[in-house]
Parts: structure tokens; C-alpha cells; sequence
């Protein structure tokens, strides 16, 4: 009899699981369709100020600053808080943040400034909620399913990610595109009432719970221990250091390509608005479709092949922006680089939760995502500054292409060379 009681209560541990989950994605989905009109509202009020690449690359800039400056911390905090509440109070905070711009509106034209703040706290945020994203679905979909709920829940996203800019590239011919951060606001609001209704529990597990000093020293002085051993595990580890090193060169040299595209958009291809937000669009519908088949990919090839092959098909894509001043041709070659950017993504995180126990999770992600976001406001801003100069935005996207599919030729042979498949690895 117990152990039919053992098989109900397990049985019902999963249906909750199942259910949370299912809601989960609901409210991230919610998020990423808000976050789109975001993200095509923003370098878009950027451009029409200031016109200037150089201000693009600065915008895309101080938007990763806060990786390195809050990263380590916010891992450490994920690891011993709560995450539900964590990432509901971070999806509040958005919301306040995005009404700014709508509310100034109504006292006269908003500096640029505050659109470079906006983007500042709205990523300090996101480190919260992303670092929580990668621990919850690590609790909810169990160790063996990781690829597939990872390929779940990109896909979800990434298809608001793809209606996001083409509702916004309409409703921004009849309405101010510093309105479209309502919508924004108003998902933050959604996903945080989803993320309550979640049941299962989500504080992670801790080796010494309660072992926290005291004084206010003694409490930062642990922080900054577990902070120093979420770094150890990464440096330590030769697979995860070995894609952490990709990672820092590849977004040195790729940073420039989002951050551009406004202009690749406006000044290479001769778009308008709404074409812009196509554009947006076909990235995103290539990270549904191979988001959707990630699993299947993930169970037919090895890691590295995974990786590096997906890098270098980004690199050509890229090249492929620079070299063919045709909208139709961008569409495409954007949808490529969009997908086996993600392709890439998803194999990298699923390798990340399959290895790390759940006690280091928060904080071997955020040191993951410091070591390798570490270049990109270099990048970003270097970018800027090429694409203002001689040679222009189109041999600039030629340039990075063929750097990409350079890296990853270099690192064949590195560690990551080594790794099985990603649902073989224990």
C-alpha cells in the first residue's frame, strides 16, 4: 500500500508540474509579445532623435551594462530567495519602468537620456527573470526533458516575438511609437500574476540553509562567497569555460549586428516602418521553427556540431546581409541567423542545467551570462562607430560574417569538441 500511495503522490507531483509549466509559458509568452513591442519601439524613437549609429551602438550598449555590474549578484539572490516572487517583483518593477516614457510625453519631448535608462533598468530586470527562467524550467521539466521544454518555451516566446513587431509595425502609422510600451507594461503585469499562481515550489535546495550571519558584513561576506563559488564552477569546468571563451569572442564581433539592424534596415535596404517591423518578424519566425525542432536535431547530432556548425550558418546568413542590398534576400538570410543563433542557445542552456545542480544554478547562469556578455557593449559600441565611418553598414555585416564562421573553425579542436549529446550527458 505505501507503495501505491508513493506512485499517486508522484503522479500527482507531475500533473502539478505539467500544469505549472503549461502556465508558465503562458505568462513568459505574454512577456516576449509585450517585450517585442518593446524592442521595436525603442531603437526605433532612438533612430528618428538621432539618426546616428554611433547613438544605436551606445543604446545597445548601456542595454548589457548591467550583466556585468548585477550579475554575479542577482545570481546569488536567485539561489537562495524564492524565484517566483523574485521574478514577479522584477516584472512589477518593468511595468513602473515603461510607463515612464508615455507619462513624460505629456510634458513635452522625452530626452534621449531616458530611453538610454529605460533600456538600462529594464535589462537589470530581465537578469532577474532570466536567471529565474533557466531555474524553473530546470524544476519543472526534470533533467531528461530539458532540450524539448527548452524548445518549448522558445518557441512559445519567439512566436510573439514574430506577431509582436508586425502588430506594432501597423499600429505605428496611426499611434506614437512611444505608445507601444504600454503594451509592454501592461504583459509585465500578466506574467507576474501567472508566476503567483504557480504551486510548486521553487526555492532552491541549499546545503546549509539558514547559516546566514547575522550582522550585515557577515550576510555580505557569504554573498560573496557564494558568488566565488558559482565562478569557481564555471572557470573550473573545461565544457562550460570552453563555451563562456566562444561566447566572449562571438558576441565581441556579432554585437553590432542587432544593434544595427534599425539602420542595415533604413539606410541598405531602403525600408520603411512596417517593413522594419517584417523584418523583426521573419528573426523570430525562424527561432519558432527551429525552436520546434531542436529536440529532434539535439537526439541525431553531437554538441559540437550543434555549436560550431550552427555558428558558422549565422556567419554566412550575416555575410549574406552585407553582401545582397535586397529586402526579400534580408528576410530570409535574418530568419537564419535568428535560428541557428537559437539552435546554438538552446544546446548551450540545456547543457548548463543538465550539469549543474540545482543549489548552483542561478549563479553559474548569471557568471555564464557576465563571462559572455562581458564584450558586448565593446562591440556594440565599436560597431557603431564602423558602420559611421567609410566603410559603411553593409560591408560591416559582410566583415562580421566571415569573422563568425573564422571562430568557429578556431575552436573544432577546443574542449567543446569533446562533448557527447546533450541528453546523453550525466
Amino acid at each position: 500500500m505505501d507503495g501505491v500511495a508513493v506512485t499517486v503522490t508522484a503522479q500527482r507531483n507531475e500533473g502539478r508540474k505539467s500544469r505549472d509549466f503549461r502556465l508558465f509559458v503562458l505568462g513568459q509568452c505574454a512577456t516576449a509579445l509585450g517585450s517585442s513591442f518593446t524592442a521595436f519601439a525603442l531603437p526605433l524613437l532612438l533612430y528618428r532623435q538621432t539618426g546616428s549609429p554611433a547613438v544605436m551602438g551606445a543604446g545597445f550598449a548601456v542595454g548589457f551594462l548591467p550583466y556585468l555590474l548585477f550579475g554575479l549578484l542577482v545570481g546569488a539572490l536567485a539561489d537562495r530567495y524564492e524565484r517566483r516572487r523574485l521574478m514577479a517583483f522584477a516584472n512589477v518593477c518593468s511595468c513602473l519602468v515603461l510607463l515612464a516614457a508615455p507619462v513624460m510625453t505629456l510634458f513635452g519631448p522625452v530626452p534621449v537620456g531616458v530611453y538610454l535608462a529605460m533600456g538600462f533598468l529594464l535589462t537589470t530586470f530581465r537578469i532577474v527573470t532570466g536567471t529565474g527562467t533557466v531555474t524553473v524550467v530546470a524544476a519543472l521539466a526534470g533533467k531528461d526533458d530539458l532540450v524539448r521544454a527548452n524548445g518549448r518555451l522558445q518557441a512559445g516566446t519567439s512566436a510573439m516575438d514574430m506577431l509582436g513587431p508586425v502588430i506594432a509595425g501597423a499600429a505605428v502609422a496611426v499611434v506614437p511609437a512611444v505608445d507601444l510600451l504600454l503594451v509592454d507594461a501592461t504583459a509585465f503585469i500578466l506574467s507576474a500574476v501567472t508566476l503567483l499562481l504557480i504551486r510548486t515550489p521553487l526555492t532552491p535546495d541549499r546545503e546549509q540553509p539558514g547559516q546566514a550571519a547575522g550582522d550585515l558584513r557577515g550576510r555580505m561576506r557569504e554573498l560573496g562567497a557564494e558568488i566565488g563559488e558559482g565562478l569557481r564552477f564555471v572557470l573550473g569546468h573545461r565544457v562550460l569555460r570552453s563555451v563562456s571563451a566562444l561566447m566572449v569572442l562571438v558576441n565581441f564581433v556579432y554585437a553590432g549586428a542587432p544593434s544595427q539592424l534599425v539602420v542595415l534596415a533604413k539606410t541598405h535596404l531602403d525600408a520603411g516602418d512596417r517593413q522594419l517591423a517584417w523584418l523583426y518578424a521573419a528573426g523570430s519566425a525562424g527561432i519558432v521553427v527551429m525552436s520546434l525542432c531542436a529536440a529532434r536535431i539535439s537526439e541525431r547530432a553531437r554538441f559540437p556540431v550543434l555549436t560550431l556548425g550552427s555558428l558558422s550558418v549565422v556567419g554566412l546568413c550575416t555575410a549574406a546581409l552585407g553582401l545582397v542590398p535586397h529586402y526579400t534576400a534580408a528576410l530570409f538570410a535574418w530568419a537564419g541567423v535568428a535560428a541557428f543563433s537559437a539552435l546554438f542557445n538552446i544546446n548551450a542552456l540545456s547543457l548548463r542545467q543538465r550539469i549543474v545542480p540545482d543549489r548552483l544554478l542561478g549563479r553559474v547562469t548569471t557568471t555564464s551570462m557576465v563571462l559572455a556578455w562581458c564584450a558586448v557593449p565593446l562591440g556594440g559600441m565599436a560597431g557603431g562607430l564602423v558602420v559611421e565611418g567609410p566603410a559603411g553598414v553593409g560591408a560591416f555585416y559582410t566583415g562580421m560574417g566571415v569573422l563568425l564562421v573564422l571562430l568557429a573553425l578556431g575552436f573544432v579542436f577546443s574542449p567543446l569538441g569533446s562533448v557527447k549529446k546533450v541528453s546523453e550527458i550525466v
